[in-house]
């Protein structure tokens, strides 16, 4: 894939997309190197997902599932140990809103 450059010759960042597994996906909650936390498409649930390194980069793999704040945070700190990650989530609502209800 090419990357994109302004008339400068600069690097642009990369387009943000609507595919999970995707290293650029736009609802990306906190990630570290190896883990993020990210809202479903249809916003009814958080999804910890775990980095795999391809040749084409990092493709992003579903792990663990949630609706409310406290079992993800649980399951972050257990698989990741990133204390700044449980922090962050910490910030989140109790449960996620989602538009059909959670």
């Amino acid at each position: 894939m090419l990357e994109a450059t302004t008339t400068t010759g600069a690097a642009m960042p990369s387009p943000s997309t609507k595919h999970e597994s995707d290293d650029h996906y736009q609802a990306v909650i906190y990630a570290n190197d190896k883990w993020r936390v990210i809202a479903s498409r249809c916003d009814t649930q958080w999804i910890t997902q775990r980095a795999k390194i391809s040749g084409h980069g990092r493709d992003w793999r579903g792990v663990d599932y949630h609706k409310a704040r406290k079992p993800l945070i649980r399951v972050w700190d257990a698989k990741t140990g990133d204390y700044n990650g449980a922090v962050a989530l910490g910030a989140l609502p109790e449960r996620i809103g989602g538009k059909h209800g959670a």
